[in-house]
């Protein structure tokens, strides 16, 4: 599975705060809980989550994930937060 876009922004949120509940997600990306519970789900079953009693945390395959990106980006300001998306290569 291909980890972008809001999936990654997930990824990035729980990176940074250690353990993240679905509604601390949600908040954090200003999208809706139910959009939110999916992606959890998806990257869960993917095996880059792994459920808490206080919600998410990454697992070795989710950190490992994420760190092609750490090298640079540009930033992106979405509607209630900023997040960093990477400079990715042109598809082809």
């Amino acid at each position: 599975m291909t980890v972008n876009g809001s999936k990654q922004g997930v990824l990035r949120i729980i990176e940074k705060l250690g353990e993240a509940s679905e509604a601390a997600i949600s908040s954090q990306m200003g999208v809706s809980l139910s959009y939110t519970e999916d992606l959890c789900t998806s990257l869960a079953k993917s095996g880059y989550l792994a459920r808490t009693a206080g919600g998410y945390e990454l697992t070795p395959e989710g950190k490992r994930v994420l760190r092609p990106y750490r090298t640079g980006g540009v930033t992106g300001v979405g509607r209630r937060s900023a997040a960093v998306y990477p400079i990715l290569p042109p598809p082809g």
